[in-house]
């Protein structure tokens, strides 16, 4: 009974474990597209949390921020 209890416990632990996994993060390129912006920061609001120390989240956040402020323009333009 001891055992089953032990074993439970662990696949639950397990189970949950898994359901936190996601994407890994992707060097941020040097410029994105507008595509590549968008989907990248769709990946990041998957994140909850962990997008504060994801550096890819964190440079595509800045990008964003660059082209709103006209800081930096969309490559091609």
């Amino acid at each position: 009974m001891r055992t089953l209890l032990i074993f439970s416990c662990l696949s639950a632990a397990a189970g949950l474990s898994a359901c936190d996994r996601v994407e890994p993060a992707k060097p941020a390129p040097a410029a994105m597209s507008s595509t590549e912006l968008s989907t990248e920061l769709d990946r990041c609001k998957q994140l909850g949390m962990k997008v504060y120390d994801d550096a890819a989240c964190q440079a595509a956040q800045r990008e964003r921020n660059n082209r709103f402020f006209k800081k930096s323009k969309e490559p091609g333009r």
